[in-house]
């Protein structure tokens, strides 16, 4: 299940438009009502730091990060069963990377910068190709994020780990794969052992290769 950090609000397709020079999607992001730390100050810490990593990831654009297709096709693995399952979370999350709504609009909100179609969540979020597509986006978008925060390059079960409980809830255990819950976890330790298949193995979780280019916005 992939999510977005809007999860934290009580409507992520509703939140009010955040009052700063923050990038359009941190509205979205920063419901901080539910982070829980232990002062006040340590809030308004993370309350800015994160602030500072969304305005990061958002302004970055020339050579983007990009997964690769083993990790995409090991995270289609882990949500979907390689896409046996394309419903999730009570309907919430859908797709071969089980995509939810607030998470698109995430990623829309990442394209425009770039100059990049964005594609409705409705008609959409079953195309495998676009649902690919977006879940390689929201990756580089977490990706930036967490190199901001660790100083260095995340690794694939950690950036795995902000994708499936949120970039927040992995920032409230401290990014620390140790610490958060035991389901996402076993996940992350998945994802690792499938990231280091040997190259001359069959790959258990081929799929259909990437198409050159994105079916045309009606």
């Amino acid at each position: 299940m992939m999510r977005a950090l809007s999860i934290l609000t009580n409507d992520p397709d509703a939140a009010a438009p955040f009052q700063t020079n923050a990038p359009p999607f941190a509205s979205a992001f920063l419901s901080f009502s539910t982070i829980k730390t232990g002062s006040a100050c340590q809030t308004m810490k993370l309350k800015r730091l994160i602030l500072t990593i969304f305005a990061i990831s958002f302004n970055a654009r020339a050579g983007d990060w990009a997964p690769s297709r083993d990790l995409l096709q090991a995270i289609c693995q882990i949500e979907s069963c390689n896409g046996r399952y394309l419903y999730g979370d009570g309907g919430r999350s859908l797709g071969h990377f089980q995509l939810s709504r607030g998470a698109w609009k995430d990623v829309n909100a990442w394209r425009k910068a770039r100059a990049l179609k964005t594609y409705p969540y409705s008609d959409n979020v079953m195309n495998a190709l676009v649902n690919r597509e977006y879940a390689s986006n929201f990756l580089s978008l977490l990706y930036t994020q967490l190199e901001a925060r660790l100083n260095r390059e995340p690794t694939g079960p950690e950036l795995y780990a902000a994708y499936n409980i949120g970039f927040i809830g992995f920032a409230q255990a401290h990014f620390d794969l140790n610490h958060i819950n035991a389901t996402t976890r076993l996940k992350c330790q998945q994802i690792a052992q499938m990231l280091s298949l040997p190259a001359s193995n069959p790959n258990p979780l081929a799929s259909a290769p990437p198409s050159p280019s994105l079916p045309k916005k009606s």
